[in-house]
């Protein structure tokens, strides 16, 4: 993530301070982009959007780097996320945005030991039928 992020910024299509910011430059590539597509993936974006509107930069990070580890290989975020891994996965899931499963393996224990973590906090555990 971080060499595509590097390769943006070079690109002058987002600017990185304290946070990412989109250049205008950036803008307009984006618009040029969104021309072309059709209005299934647009609506789908707007869809992942909303859903992910309330995480943290953490939770994110969470999600993306235990969902799609390939993805995380050159982060220099990863090894604060795998820190903070336990953590983030009760968030993630207290926010109902993972499954109890999805949040056990974020976590990186099985499901048993995630969930006696849940109880000890003293987070819902939710059992579908």
């Amino acid at each position: 993530m971080d060499a595509n992020l590097e390769q943006l910024t070079l690109m002058n299509l987002v600017h990185v301070n304290d946070e990412i910011r989109i250049t205008e430059e950036g803008r307009k590539v984006a618009e040029k982009i969104k021309g072309k597509m059709d209005e299934k993936k647009l609506k789908l974006i707007d869809e992942v959007k909303e859903w992910l509107k309330d995480l943290n930069d953490d939770e994110l990070m969470a999600l993306i780097c235990f969902s799609f580890p390939e993805m995380a290989t050159e982060s220099r975020e990863l090894e604060r996320i795998r820190r903070k891994r336990r953590m983030l996965a009760v968030s993630l899931y207290a926010k109902g945005k993972v499954s109890l499963e999805k949040a056990a393996d974020i976590a990186g224990m099985n499901l048993v030991n995630f969930m006696n973590f849940l109880r000890r906090r003293k987070v819902p555990i939710e059992l579908g039928l």
